[in-house]
């Protein structure tokens, strides 16, 4: 069973109910939305298509809702407009009033925080200006690198201190949106520190939603404040297209490694994006080069890999799906290559799940199983073994239909549904019926269960070993 999970994003190419079938079977585990495009009647179908997808199949996927958040892009630009190097042009906020040549930007805000000599990045580093003066409600820049200008692609300030919105009218609107059509997971977009998370998390309680929050790791600030984001984000996602733009491209690789040390120490879910198989938009091969990024990503200890443009306006969606489930399979063979983080404890300091998914993942390697069941009604325990990269594979139990969704993003775990029984042996025994007809364990086989709290139950938390016969 394949541990690091895959992220597929949905466009025009993949939304079909036909192409979210070929999806899933390639191997999907959760479906991303990216809300800085559509309408919110085209995401509608989308959920439609995905759910009747995911029953004519039989599988249970999870759909991750992608807020825009407050990123600054080119507004009221109706045709692209070329940039010549060397060439003055001004950037106004709002309806573009004309000083020549130029185009306007989202967010009028921005402008108190940019100053002359500033650099400004658009198109994920195509296009690189310079301020050489501000005036009134419009600033004016020297084209450094030139090219063409397209409608609604995002601008970057990387060295300006701007104070982004903890979360925009648009933002709320979009998660409102989300939590009608039951999203199991809300990515917020530019965050600078807890703040969003936390802002998001009260949306959530008081709409009665139990989506799960993953924090993109995106800005300098979020990366500075990344302890803080950790403590109250359910999930984190390396972001690397504009962390590379707002930090540098040399210093990704390194903060990856780091944002995925620190989230797996904290027990936080970690998706890394961008550009994995970027040329699979366009050609049905990567390069050598994207290969070791994916394969590099599983080694760093990433819970779950994200296709972008791939999936979403490529030619070839299933089969990017499909080489990266190749690609990570391969690299999870090579246990030896693998940066494992020791996130446990000192044993006087774990409290009883943590000492008990020690134990099952101890267990588990000393007796060379390859077969973890556990119970769980919130998934807890789950993720917690999930974190210890156990040998065996964690099979998750749950009478939550919304834990066996959201736990498509947990390496290494496969989510089943069963209603809970209020005796134990009875459980074992239902799990092992269903594991057997479904053919994922056989005769002879050595289980480890994890009995955690179970409601009626008076007998919680700990391990039953048993033989298949």
């Amino acid at each position: 069973m394949r541990g690091a999970k895959i992220v597929a994003t949905i466009g025009p190419t993949s939304s079909s109910i036909v192409r979210l079938e070929e999806l899933i079977k390639s191997g999907v585990d959760v479906f991303r939305l990216n809300f800085s495009h559509s309408t919110f009647d085209e995401h509608e179908k989308v959920f439609l298509n995905i759910r009747r997808a995911a029953q004519n199949v039989r599988r249970h996927p999870a759909i991750l809702q992608d807020l825009p958040g407050p990123k600054v892009r080119v507004a009221n630009l109706r045709t692209p407009l070329n940039l010549t190097k060397d060439s003055v042009v001004t950037i106004t906020f709002g309806k573009f009033k004309h000083y020549g040549y130029g185009f306007s930007i989202n967010y009028p805000s921005i402008l108190k925080a940019i100053k002359v000599d500033d650099p400004i990045i658009i198109d994920d580093g195509l296009l690189r200006l310079k301020v050489i003066e501000k005036i009134n409600s419009a600033i004016h820049c020297l084209v450094e690198v030139g090219g063409l200008l397209k409608p609604h692609k995002g601008v970057n300030f990387p060295t300006s201190d701007w104070k982004t919105p903890v979360l925009t009218s648009a933002d709320k609107n979009a998660l409102i949106f989300g939590i009608t059509h039951d999203i199991d997971f809300v990515a917020l977009s530019f965050i600078a520190d807890e703040k969003s998370v936390v802002a998001t998390k009260r949306i959530l309680n008081k709409h009665h939603s139990q989506a799960k929050i993953i924090a993109k790791i995106e800005r300098p600030a979020a990366v500075h404040n990344l302890d803080g984001i950790l403590d109250v984000a359910d999930g984190v996602m390396v972001a690397r297209g504009d962390l590379a733009i707002e930090t540098s491209l040399e210093k990704v690789p390194f903060l990856q490694k780091e944002i995925i040390r620190k989230a797996n120490a904290k027990n936080v879910a970690v998706i890394v994006a961008t550009q994995m198989l970027e040329s699979m938009t366009e050609h049905a091969m990567p390069t050598r080069a994207e290969v070791s990024d994916v394969a590099n990503a599983v080694l760093d200890g990433a819970d779950a890999l994200m296709l972008s443009a791939e999936t979403a306006v490529g030619s070839y969606p299933a089969k990017s799906v499909r080489m990266m489930d190749h690609i990570i399979r391969e690299a999870e063979r090579h246990e030896k290559h693998l940066f494992i983080h020791d996130i446990s404890k000192p044993a006087d300091t774990r409290n009883l799940s943590e000492v008990i998914s020690h134990a099952a993942m101890v267990s588990a390697g000393d007796l060379k199983n390859d077969k973890i069941v556990l119970f769980t009604i919130s998934g807890k325990t789950a993720r917690l073994l999930s974190k210890y990269r156990p040998s065996a594979d964690i099979l998750a139990f749950t009478p939550s239909k919304k834990t066996m969704h959201q736990l498509n993003l947990e390496w290494g775990v496969k989510p089943l549904y069963m209603d809970y029984k209020k005796d134990t042996e009875q459980m074992v025994s239902e799990a092992i019926h269903r594991l057997r007809k479904m053919k994922l364990v056989k005769r002879n086989d050595f289980l480890i269960f994890i009995i955690g709290k179970i409601p009626g139950n008076y007998a919680n938390n700990f391990l039953i070993f048993r033989k298949i016969i």
